[in-house]
């Protein structure tokens, strides 16, 4: 029986490792297809280069690569001809750096993208006394694998945060929660976290941001909250005190503490953060 057991056990392993195979060789070897819609013949008009860039980004995306800029030519100031290339595009850097020598200034670029010296371009040309640009090369050869659409949103050009994430990050860090935990709720959400705008550590950087752009100016913020809620609650009741511009005591009270003082008649008052905080104002 036990015999019979670990055999029919045996079975089902087997069987779900062939099934696991088959689902990853389908996924590797998917097929990028691109609308016929999304490739325009040369010489197609767009009404300015912004328009140009945003139709080459959109193919990109759908083929699975990313693009970067290249050459541009200009005139008297004016752009006349725009370049642009993939992102793996460029021989590779081959020079080597020794790190452990205190005289190299020149430091070695991290990136997730190997250089192949990828062929495929676009060039777009302005159509003189106009700022309409027009397709004069497109050049479709590749000599890498491109990336497979389950994983186009680890792309550069996908790791741009949405207005409404910027948002959500920022409502959600007011209430005291992380990066990390605000993006797994977002990946959750959207049903996850491939149909969500940056990574892990894209909305980390991103907090980052926000918490540098307040800097010094956090008691400030503090004050004016007051402020502004002492105009919605009749009852409220604040005081601060300023030292050399540092705020050091801040004190308020609103309609339930009043009323448990008349009760009580106790005050509490306490440094919980052990000045370890400096707080300019």
């Amino acid at each position: 029986m036990a015999l019979k057991t670990i055999i029919s056990v045996k079975k089902i392993i087997s069987s779900v490792l062939m099934i696991h195979r088959l689902f990853i060789t389908r996924k590797i070897n998917r097929k990028h297809k691109v609308e016929d819609s999304w490739i325009p013949p040369l010489g197609s008009v767009f009404k300015d280069i912004k328009d140009a860039i945003k139709w080459y980004k959109g193919y990109a995306l759908r083929s699975g690569f990313d693009i970067k800029k290249s050459k541009e030519r200009k005139k008297s100031g004016i752009t006349t001809s725009k370049y642009f290339i993939c992102n793996r595009g460029r021989l590779p850097n081959t020079s080597t750096l020794d790190t452990t020598s205190d005289d190299h200034k020149k430091q070695l670029r991290n990136s997730n993208s190997k250089l192949t010296n990828c062929k495929d371009f676009v060039a777009f040309i302005v159509i003189p006394h106009s700022s309409e640009f027009y397709l004069w090369h497109f050049e479709q050869q590749h000599n890498h694998k491109l990336i497979n659409q389950d994983c186009m949103h680890l792309l550069r050009a996908k790791r741009q945060l949405y207005v409404v994430d910027q948002a959500f990050i920022y409502k959600l860090s007011s209430e005291k929660v992380g990066a990390t935990t605000t993006y797994r709720l977002m990946c959750v959400i959207k049903g996850g976290c491939e149909f969500v705008g940056g990574l892990e550590i894209d909305w980390k950087n991103f907090t980052r941001d926000i918490n540098y752009h307040i800097g010094g100016t956090n008691a400030n913020l503090l004050i004016t909250k007051f402020q502004n809620r002492k105009e919605n609650v009749t009852n409220l009741t604040y005081e601060y005190r300023c030292n050399k511009k540092q705020l050091n005591a801040l004190f308020w009270a609103d309609d339930t503490t009043k009323p448990n003082f008349e009760l009580f008649g106790d005050v509490v008052s306490f440094d919980a953060t052990y000045r370890t905080n400096k707080y300019l104002f």
